[in-house]
């Protein structure tokens, strides 16, 4: 069985509180595992809770490093979870996502987008495979540096040739060089 095929990751928007989480928790009857620490921004704060046949398990995470807030969620009964917790908080559905990052036209605006689309998907999607070619092919090293963080978010088997290519074919030897670290630790896939 695919490990990635029992978990599925939503990104809360900006105005979705944590306090809505909290609620959603008790009117399912959910139970906090685990809560991290406030005081550690760079590392973020991650919160562990679990559904009460403690099958499923939500993973409140804010990502110190992207600045991004999402649910990390693994286990059985996953749509049923993710859809109880859609209802509850404001969240972005995958669509979005993929039509945000396929509009932005501002670098900075590009650069959230795509990695927003990276911390989300962690199956398989052409859309999303389409998005990071086209991204890497973008004239800005930095846009290009940035989808290579995307796609190391989730490290699809199939968006390791992609890596591939930029880290021998890229023009700037900076981004060919985070490839190249990023090859030395990306899974390798069932042909490599």
């Amino acid at each position: 069985m695919n490990p990635k095929a029992a978990e599925k990751y939503v990104l809360l928007k900006p105005s979705a509180t944590h306090e809505e989480l909290a609620d959603a928790a008790r009117l399912h009857g959910w139970v906090l595992h685990r809560a991290g620490d406030r005081e550690a921004p760079m590392r973020g704060r991650e919160e562990v809770w679990a559904t009460s046949d403690s099958l499923t398990a939500i993973h409140y995470v804010e990502d110190g490093l992207t600045d991004e807030r999402y649910l990390w969620v693994r286990g059985a009964n996953l749509d049923q979870v993710v859809t109880q917790l859609r209802r509850a908080l404001l969240a972005y559905d995958e669509g979005e996502l993929i039509d945000l990052a396929d509009e932005e036209e501002e670098h900075n605006e590009r650069v959230k987008a795509i990695i927003r689309v990276g911390l989300v998907f962690s199956r398989y999607n052409g859309e999303v495979l389409a998005l990071y070619r086209r991204y890497l092919s973008d004239k800005d090293p930095l846009l290009r540096q940035a989808t290579l963080f995307a796609i190391g978010c989730r490290a699809l088997p199939e968006a390791r040739g992609l890596v591939e290519h930029v880290a021998d074919n890229d023009e700037d030897a900076e981004t060919r060089a985070v490839a190249r670290r990023m090859l030395a630790v990306y899974p390798p896939t069932s042909s490599s």
